[in-house]
């Protein structure tokens, strides 16, 4: 647990208000208020993320795309006994028209 409250204090230190770190083992997912999201979804911010949770120890360091959620009970997962199953979605660019 204090690993997770390490991480939330370097996130908290990279200027986010609203967010909450979640462990599934060796998987860290990082829930962030909409409103942030835009600066949350950089690829700065993606190796600053990766840099903090891979030095505390976690092997997978996931954004969730729906964003923050006081209550984690209203979120959908696909769950299998104790495994969780992450979808990992790939955003390609429209082609032009």
């Amino acid at each position: 647990m204090k690993t997770v409250e390490t991480g939330e204090e370097r996130v908290k230190a990279l200027g986010f208000r609203q967010f909450r770190v979640r462990f599934h083992g060796e998987i860290v997912r990082l829930e962030i208020a909409r409103d942030e999201m835009p600066k949350a979804l950089t690829i700065d911010m993606a190796q600053r993320f990766t840099a903090i949770f891979k030095d505390l120890g976690f092997r997978y360091v996931t954004l969730d795309l729906e964003g923050y959620a006081r209550d984690p009970s209203t979120k959908c997962w696909i769950c299998s006994a104790s495994e969780l199953v992450f979808v990992r979605l790939l955003l390609l660019p429209l082609a032009p028209q």
